[in-house]
């Protein structure tokens, strides 16, 4: 047994992976379950507790350590909570990033969460292409200089940044807001697929470029646009698939070295 004069940090969502998913009874879950409700006093938590948390849930000795730290403050305890609800952020670089913070100048962290409250408050969604923007028009639909006979589909915000940031499309974007997917209950309805529609039957649009990743969900994506397209004459296309730049062939998966093959472009010297 290991004695510990602070909380035990889990939340009760992690106590409900544990049981539906690990499958670990509910009698390790309760001693657990009486450290996580029992805040600055003792309490025992056996080594077997932390066996599961660290072989089962693959949780490194570091963050347990963290996980079972004793805060000063409840100010402080909060505030890492806040940022380790962030993802990528674990417990010890969200204390890490708190503990910088109240290194700086008071006006620094204001600023900082002012920052954060703007945005919140101020991003919308572009009216048009439902980009993220500041006003109802993101920069994109705004520019005059875009070449507004292409369009080109994406799936997410990020997508779009990354084929922005080649600096090889001139034209308008898209933004689906996902994929359809069954699986996880989203369908045509659930994305800006309307919206999209509304567009093209504008009749400004000559082509659609499909900028969406080659999965299951993806090419079902792709192939459902591309037959609600057609009637309108538009053309439909889709980035080049292939082996990446630097990349050994013997190490491509057969569907991308076999569409490698099948697209195949002459060689311009």
């Amino acid at each position: 047994m290991i004695t510990f004069y602070s909380a035990f940090c889990i939340l009760h969502s992690e106590l409900r992976i544990l049981h539906s998913e690990l499958r670990i009874p509910h009698s390790e879950l309760r001693i657990l379950h009486s450290a996580f409700r029992t805040p600055n006093s003792a309490f025992h938590i056996p080594n077997s507790a932390f066996r599961i948390l660290h072989s089962e849930l693959r949780i490194p000795n570091s963050e347990l350590r963290i996980r079972i730290m004793t805060f000063s403050s409840k100010l402080i305890e909060k505030a890492v909570e806040a940022f380790a609800g962030l993802p990528g952020i674990g417990r010890k670089s969200a204390l890490r990033l708190v503990l910088h913070l109240l290194k700086q100048e008071k006006q620094v962290t204001v600023q900082f969460a002012q920052a954060l409250v703007a945005m919140r408050e101020g991003i919308r969604d572009c009216r048009v292409c439902h980009n993220l923007s500041d006003d109802e028009l993101c920069r994109f639909c705004a520019d005059q200089r875009r070449d507004k006979s292409i369009v080109c589909v994406v799936e997410n915000v990020r997508d779009l940044m990354a084929i922005e940031d080649t600096g090889q499309f001139h034209g308008l974007y898209h933004v689906l807001g996902g994929i359809i997917s069954p699986m996880d209950g989203i369908g045509p309805a659930e994305l800006n697929i309307d919206a999209l529609m509304q567009r093209l039957e504008a009749g400004e649009i000559k082509e659609v470029i499909m900028a969406i990743s080659p999965t299951i969900e993806g090419e079902t994506t792709i192939y459902y646009l591309s037959k609600k397209i057609q009637p309108l004459g538009v053309q439909v296309s889709a980035i080049a698939r292939g082996v990446s730049f630097g990349g050994d062939l013997e190490y491509a998966d057969e569907l991308t070295l076999g569409r490698s093959i099948a697209a195949r472009i002459p060689y311009r010297s």
